[in-house]
């Protein structure tokens, strides 16, 4: 990842209003279309999981029409490329996900016509390998599995055989399944989705009957309802630290135990979503088809990710009003008092902050996120500071951290929370 400290940011604005033509709308977070050279073949109901230590996301299987796929394909970032050999069976609505115990991909159960799968097979990248016959989960389609880091295991729920639906938890510790007993369970089993929040440090389920759940390793509890029904794909993002639900065009974020929709730039295509991964080392989710079965690609990307509280009460606002694209003007607004304001920008990540400013300068305490390097000021209210970034391809993925702090009319300081943008093409 570049390092923040490389960029050569020029000021080239100050002072304007924030209705000025050179804004769009607030550059939060956006789904972006990607165009590679090669793609797999159009399709649906595939499996789709991050290798962490290989830095791709894998893509096996699917359905299309009267065509069930039995292929494995990878993604980088810039390129697809299929993985030959032989592997899995051809199917739909399987599971893939990490098994951090011996380092490789686990894809469980799916259909293939008529026939529901119950085998098992782990990818080290290069080959599939089919695992032991033993105790393991009954066949299955349509099923919930993520990887607990905290805990190293593999949890897996609910789905369907047969039209009969599934209501059982199993969790894989790298060399055996075990089915839990808890004494809770979420009323459906089918179509479950499953991601592992390691902020929360719990497993998170979102039912087919609209409910959310988690499991703590022991036993599962009901979040909250919400936040709409439909065949969507659950992850976690780690650039802004929170569980996400992607349905239909919109996508949904899970602050606590309150589902939130997310204001976008653009919008993912309507339809039904297939399964997204999250690409950490990138800090993108990707997806395959655009939510309409089609053979494009997409990635969710965060520009900007607020980080705060920056004060203890009476903080000003600010947001990202453009994008922070490479050779584009970035620009960040923010309320300001009467007097001249001051935007401080030092390199990402903002998660711990550079410390504390209390009164009689401050009007309440206040949390500095950056290590300041760079100084603008700014005047108005909202004020509005533009920053040119280079067009230089070593800084795509670099970081930053700004954080504003205004004169207010009692002469005192106030500050904003903090924003973290990532530079991106």
């Amino acid at each position: 990842m570049p390092n923040p400290r490389s960029l050569t940011l020029s000021p080239i604005l100050f002072a304007l209003a924030a209705s000025t033509p050179v804004e769009r709308a607030a550059a939060q977070c956006t789904w972006l279309s990607v165009s590679p050279l090669m793609s797999p073949a159009a399709r649906g109901g595939f499996s789709l999981a991050y290798d962490p230590v290989r830095q791709r996301v894998v893509l096996f299987g699917g359905q299309y029409g009267f065509v069930t796929y039995g292929d494995t394909w990878e993604w980088d970032g810039l390129l697809w490329r299929q993985i030959s050999g032989p592997g899995p069976s051809p199917r739909y609505g399987a599971a893939m996900a990490w098994d951090g115990v011996n380092s490789k991909l686990v894809l469980c159960g799916g259909r293939s016509g008529s026939q529901v799968l119950a085998d098992q097979w782990s990818f080290d990248g290069t080959a599939w390998t089919s695992q032991a016959s033993g105790s393991r989960p009954p066949a299955r389609a349509y099923f919930g599995m993520a990887h607990d880091s905290a805990r190293n295991r593999l949890v897996l729920y609910g789905g369907e055989n047969a039209g009969v639906e599934l209501f059982d938890t199993w969790e894989w510790d790298g060399t055996a399944w075990s089915q839990r007993q808890p004494s809770v369970r979420p009323r459906r089993g089918s179509g479950a989705k499953l991601t592992y929040d390691p902020i929360q440090g719990r497993t998170v389920l979102l039912s087919g009957s609209n409910e959310t759940w988690a499991w703590d390793g022991t036993n599962w509890s009901a979040v909250t309802t919400g936040p709409m029904s439909g065949d969507g794909s659950l992850f976690f993002d780690s650039a802004r630290r929170h569980v996400l639900y992607q349905v239909s065009d919109q996508t949904w974020e899970l602050s606590g135990n309150v589902w939130i929709r997310l204001a976008l730039v653009a919008a993912l295509p309507t339809g039904g979503t297939n399964h997204i991964a999250f690409d950490h080392q990138r800090r993108r989710a990707v997806t395959f088809g655009g939510g309409s079965g089609s053979g494009d690609t997409w990635e969710f990307v965060t520009d900007c990710r607020l980080v705060g509280p920056g004060h203890t009460s009476g903080g000003l606002a600010i947001t990202c009003r453009t994008a922070p694209i490479l050779g584009h003007t970035f620009c960040v607004a923010f309320a300001n008092g009467p007097g001249p304001g001051l935007l401080l920008v030092g390199p990402a990540p903002c998660d711990t902050p550079s410390g504390t400013l209390d009164p009689p300068l401050f009007c309440s305490r206040a949390t500095i996120y950056p290590v300041p390097q760079i100084l603008l000021p700014a005047i108005g209210d909202p004020a509005l500071v533009c920053i040119g970034v280079p067009f230089d391809l070593a800084l795509m993925g670099a970081r930053l951290c700004l954080q504003a702090v205004g004169v207010q009319a009692t002469s005192c300081l106030r500050a904003t929370d903090g924003v973290e943008a990532t530079l991106r093409l």
